[in-house]
């Protein structure tokens, strides 16, 4: 949300609709739902567009365009392509901007190579959030680390809204004792 993203992938999507003699929806975008652990379809834009699929509401030969289909799902790739065969075997066809691949089930059926790059797609897909994961488990051990070998590190700036962290040391912003700050009063008064 904070960078070009959005505007970038609407930008082609409209490119690609356009090409291909599309109307374009974009009433359903997943912003920030976690496509790694599979909440993505659960809750959200993703999940509302499976379950309008089942109820019979997409109609056949509609399209869903995604600026790169391990963005559709960042789950193992078993998983994932569990999800793919039951959109394409709804006559949904999946568009990838980023490498002008059309994943349908007529094209999956007849091309091994289409499928085998569907697979490889989605399992280096899978292995960069995992790696991510992984390396976002070993900063957080890292930060639980500092703070029982005694030091006054703290996890994070980020604290209760009615409170902030007083850094004694600007090169060592998380240590320090943290304060009250104006929306401590609204707290107290809640609690009164």
């Amino acid at each position: 949300m904070k960078g070009d993203s959005l505007r970038r992938q609407l930008a082609k999507a409209e490119r690609f609709a356009l090409q291909h003699g599309l109307e374009l929806d974009t009433s359903l975008r997943d912003l920030g739902v976690s496509a790694y652990t599979g909440q993505h379809r659960k809750k959200g834009a993703l999940s509302s567009f499976l379950g309008r699929i089942k109820a019979g509401e997409i109609a056949v030969g509609s399209w869903l365009i995604v600026e790169n289909i391990d963005r559709l799902s960042r789950e193992n790739a078993w998983d994932a392509f569990g999800m793919i065969r039951e959109i394409v075997e709804s006559g949904i066809t999946i568009a990838s901007l980023v490498d002008d691949m059309i994943y349908d089930l007529p094209r999956l059926q007849k091309s091994p190579q289409l499928f085998q790059t569907l697979h490889a797609v989605l399992t280096k897909g899978h292995r960069e959030s995992a790696d991510k994961a992984d390396r976002l488990q070993e900063v957080w051990a890292e930060k639980r680390a500092g703070i029982m070998d005694g030091g006054r590190k703290k996890l994070t700036r980020q604290g209760p809204g009615w409170l902030y962290l007083n850094a004694d040391d600007a090169r060592e912003p998380l240590v320090g004792d943290w304060e009250f700050n104006e929306q401590a009063q609204i707290v107290r008064r809640a609690f009164a």
